[in-house]
């Protein structure tokens, strides 16, 4: 760049300008095109920022201003010290640049729990495909639960409540994406169901959350489409859920059942659960055989909460 007195900062390009040259036109190019095309690619050294997590070697794209689009060419001598998150490059000349990575690199997840610890407050954990991250929710407000000293790039939005949307950026910009979209589907490999049966499943776990805990099973895989299985559990207490207390329960858009088998069965089977019945709706069957002090606290959840958690 050159300083105008008269009109500010200006570009300068870099080299001048770009020619191509063939064998039939290299005897008319003159000594100055020859000097302009000879100039060095512009070396680029950048440290990457400390409150993001790489958890990969980034990509890097630059702007092209013509297309008006992200591009990968023209980028060469990458090297990548992941150790001093620091990266160098060379391009043939000066362009906006941007660092890159799977959107979708958590996904599949390994595993997840929703526990409650209260009226309208619940954890959940998701272990995702290279992170485990911890969020409580508590009323219509969310916030990461990490330690100081677990994670030095989520610990500066950790313990901080925010609403949904917010935390869900939040996390987006420090390089954690583990909020699943309507087309992650086409980008990453995940158990794909039945989309009317998974919205009705999540709208009557949000009803029951205050009050009952939900886990992923492995049974899942093996139920097809139509079917959403996970762990299901009434839980009273702030402290884990025991193995021995976990049911297992099969969804679908038409119905709702609890199963026989357990999680450490040796194959699935969908034989329904002794003194147990099919129901309408997984609200039904859960009701059917609630507690209480259950009941209380499902029908105490603020529908605030509620929206926060179907969301």
């Amino acid at each position: 760049m050159v300083e105008l007195v008269q009109c500010g900062m200006h570009n300068f390009p870099y080299p001048f300008e770009t020619q191509k040259i063939n064998n039939n036109e290299s005897e008319k190019t003159d000594e100055k095109e020859i000097e302009t095309l000879s100039l060095p690619p512009v070396g680029v050294s950048v440290r990457l920022p400390d409150n993001v997590l790489f958890l990969e070697q980034p990509k890097i794209g630059r702007w092209d201003f013509t297309s008006k689009e992200w591009k990968m060419d023209r980028i060469t001598n990458v090297k990548y010290d992941q150790e001093n998150k620091s990266i160098t490059f060379t391009m043939d000349t000066f362009y906006t640049f941007a660092f890159m990575q799977d959107c979708y690199i958590n996904m599949p997840f390994q595993s997840w729990e929703l526990r409650p610890l209260g009226v309208n407050n619940v954890v959940l954990t998701v272990t995702a495909a290279i992170t485990e991250v911890q969020i409580e929710v508590k009323g219509d407000e969310c916030r990461l639960n990490c330690a100081p000293t677990e994670n030095s790039v989520l610990s500066h939005i950790g313990g901080q409540w925010m609403n949904l949307k917010a935390l869900i950026n939040a996390m987006r910009s420090v390089g954690v994406n583990i909020f699943v979209e309507e087309d992650s589907y086409k980008y990453a490999s995940i158990n794909a169901k039945n989309s009317v049966a998974e919205k009705a499943a999540y709208e009557q776990m949000a009803l029951l959350s205050s009050a009952y805990a939900f886990a992923w099973s492995r049974w899942n895989a093996e139920s097809g489409t139509e079917h959403v299985v996970m762990k299901v559990s009434e839980h009273l207490k702030t402290q884990p859920v025991d193995d021995e207390d976990w049911k297992i329960y099969m969804v679908s858009s038409r119905r709702a059942m609890r199963l026989k088998i357990t999680e450490y069965s040796d194959a699935f089977s969908d034989d329904l659960a002794e003194n147990s019945e099919f129901h309408s709706t997984f609200l039904h069957m859960i009701k059917d055989g609630i507690s209480e002090e259950a009941l209380e606290r499902m029908n105490q959840s603020h529908f605030l909460f509620i929206d926060c958690m179907q969301k």
